[in-house]
């Protein structure tokens, strides 16, 4: 995903927002030998400002009885949740009206409401607040043994994987903080906030001309 670069006049932040990363961890090794029951556990904290979508096992060696199980919860320093940032948004947009209640026009207030919608557009796409993964696994090894307890044979087990995840990122708290900056100032001013998008391949363009390019790239249809 490109950055989203926010102005109002000399003020400008760069966001990085709906990124997906692929990302390997949660590896896992463990033996049971003999008569024997072995336990294992592993974790996955996602990157800050990053939720998880998808976390895929794949295992890499297995034998005998052995077995797993996966937890994931949510972690609230990861990113900032969106009930916060509605409740700021709320804020600044109550700010902006009573601030231009006497102007004909309320271009800042329209602005922040096209930033809200456009951040928050990213929130709505997956239900997921998850940042946290583990993993507990456990193997179970005994042995068979003939008269006199003589050990005829050891059933062992074993059991190497890890995960592959999918992550993807939303805002972090310090990240919305310049970001509230920028607005407040963009309120007193009195200048309506600027969204950009920043391309690798184009310096930047506006919202609206990138969603139309984008539009159509996955239409088929390019120029």
């Amino acid at each position: 995903m490109p950055d989203i670069k926010l102005s109002a006049g000399d003020l400008s932040f760069n966001l990085k927002i709906g990124e997906q990363e692929p990302n390997q961890g949660a590896h896992l090794s463990i033996y049971a030998g003999g008569d024997d029951h072995t336990h294992g556990n592993s974790t996955f904290e996602a990157d800050p400002g990053f939720i998880i979508l998808e976390a895929t096992p794949a295992v890499e060696s297995e034998w005998g009885e052995h077995g797993y199980e996966v937890h994931q919860t949510a972690r609230d320093a990861n990113f900032e949740k969106i009930e916060k940032l509605a409740e700021s948004f709320e804020k600044l947009v109550a700010s902006s009206q009573e601030k231009s209640k006497n102007l004909e026009k309320d271009d800042v207030s329209k602005s922040l409401h096209e930033v809200r919608k456009y951040l928050f557009d990213y929130y709505y796409k997956f239900t997921s607040s998850n940042a946290h993964f583990e993993v507990n696994a456990f193997a179970k090894s005994h042995t068979i043994r003939g008269p006199f307890n003589v050990v005829l044979d050891t059933k062992t087990a074993n059991l190497v994987m890890h995960f592959n995840f999918r992550t993807y990122k939303l805002i972090t708290k310090e990240e919305f903080e310049p970001i509230r900056n920028l607005m407040e100032q963009a309120i007193i001013q009195n200048i309506p906030v600027k969204m950009e998008i920043m391309i690798p391949d184009i310096a930047k363009t506006s919202i609206a001309d990138y969603e139309k390019r984008k539009l159509a790239v996955e239409s088929g249809v390019t120029k």
